[in-house]
């Protein structure tokens, strides 16, 4: 009869597991985090992405892009999208 099949759930939290401290998940869920920040306040304010765009000095194409992506965003971008979202960006580092 064998072992029984792993669940998606049991799956996805093997994965989360053995994947969570890689940098590229780390950087990803900053990305990620950053990107609902940016949205959540747009929406506070009740700006359109031309809004947001403008008060960056970017066309609306370039920040609907930057909501589409995923982990490859430079920092210059994610400062410059917090900040015509009105929100200002700390990094802290900690040791491990």
């Amino acid at each position: 009869m064998g072992e029984p099949k792993e669940t998606a759930l049991e799956t996805f939290q093997r994965m989360y597991d053995e994947f969570k401290d890689t940098p590229e998940f780390v950087a990803y869920a900053i990305v990620s985090d950053l990107q609902d920040a940016v949205c959540d306040s747009q929406a506070a304010h009740d700006w359109t992405d031309e809004d947001v765009a403008a008060r960056a000095g970017k066309k609306a194409k370039r920040y609907r892009k930057f909501l589409r992506a995923d982990q490859r965003v430079s920092v210059v971008d994610l400062v410059r999208w917090c900040h015509a979202a009105g929100l200002r960006v700390e990094i802290t580092a900690v040791e491990c």
